[in-house]
Formats: structure tokens, C-alpha cells, sequence
């Protein structure tokens, strides 16, 4: 498409990703990071931030492992949260998606949830037979600072704060 193309039609969408960001930086570093020049109609002082897709995009500079792109510091600012500032609603996102998520706010250490397929779980054989035919269902379980692994159900606290993490 050129610039002198019909714009073609424009859809509204909305979503999530899960990446890896820089800190600030210019266009013109940017550039001078992938190897290119600066267009001649962009702001070279412009911040910006390289951003490194995580979630799917095949490698795009051998550097990265994820595709990578730049996007504008206030495009950026608008979509993302950090780690230590996601709902609960980012985190069951995060956790449908293999990650491994925590509050800030918890008071055990090392404790965490997980997201459990429905296929990833046994029944024992009484339950197994009087269930014939039931369809296991994912659930949320958590990994206790006691070191075990129960299922957990989300507190009025959790659902409303804003810190949750991503396990590293």
C-alpha cells in the first residue's frame, strides 16, 4: 500500500499481549539498534520503546527471540501494564496463556497460581465412577508458602487490586 492508496477499512479491536519492553529510548536509537536510517519525516528525538513480543511471532533480529518492534512511549504508556501493576483480569489472561502469576500484596513468599487444564488432573476411582460422563473443567490452584498445591478461589481483596505479578 502507498501513500497514495484508498485507507483501506478500519476495524475495531481491543487486546492483550504479553512482551518484553526497554526503557526509553529514541527513534533514532532505535533505528541505530536495528541497523537502519531515520526516515527523513520522523522525529529522531522521539521516545519510544523496543518492544519484544513473547506470545507468538517468529524472530525477527537474532538478538531477540520474540519478534520485535518499537512503538511510541505514549502508544505504549496507553497499553501496557507492568509486572507488579495488572489486574486480576490481566493476571487470569497471563495465567490461560502458561504464566505463573502472584500478588504483591500476599504475605507468603514463593506462593503463586497456576492454570489447571481440566485434562491435567486425576480423580480418584470412587469419584471417577460416580462422575461417568462429567467433563473435568480448568481451575485455578495455588502453590502455598507451605509448599503445596491446593485449589484457590479468588477474594473480593484479589479481584480489585492492581499488583499482580508475573513469576519470573
Amino acid at each position: 500500500m502507498n501513500k497514495n492508496s484508498a485507507k483501506p477499512e478500519m476495524v475495531f479491536y481491543t487486546g492483550h499481549k504479553a512482551i518484553l519492553a526497554s526503557g526509553l529510548i529514541t527513534r533514532k536509537e532505535y533505528c541505530n539498534y536495528r541497523g537502519w536510517d531515520l526516515p527523513e519525516d520522523e522525529d529522531g528525538s522521539e521516545l519510544v520503546r523496543l518492544v519484544e513480543y513473547t506470545d507468538g511471532g517468529h524472530s525477527n533480529d537474532i538478538r531477540h527471540l520474540g519478534y520485535i518492534s518499537m512503538s511510541p512511549a505514549s502508544v505504549f504508556e496507553g497499553a501496557y501494564k507492568k509486572s507488579g501493576e495488572m489486574s486480576y483480569g490481566d493476571a487470569v489472561f497471563l495465567l490461560k496463556r502458561g504464566h505463573l502469576v502472584y500478588r504483591l500484596g500476599w504475605n507468603g513468599k514463593k506462593m503463586f497460581l497456576v492454570y489447571v487444564e481440566g485434562t491435567d488432573y486425576q480423580l480418584n476411582t470412587i469419584a471417577k465412577n460416580k462422575l461417568v460422563g462429567c467433563t473435568q473443567l480448568p481451575w485455578i490452584g495455588m502453590k502455598t508458602a507451605g509448599n503445596e498445591f491446593v485449589p484457590w478461589l479468588c477474594s473480593q481483596t484479589d479481584g480489585i487490586a492492581n499488583d499482580w505479578c508475573v513469576v519470573d
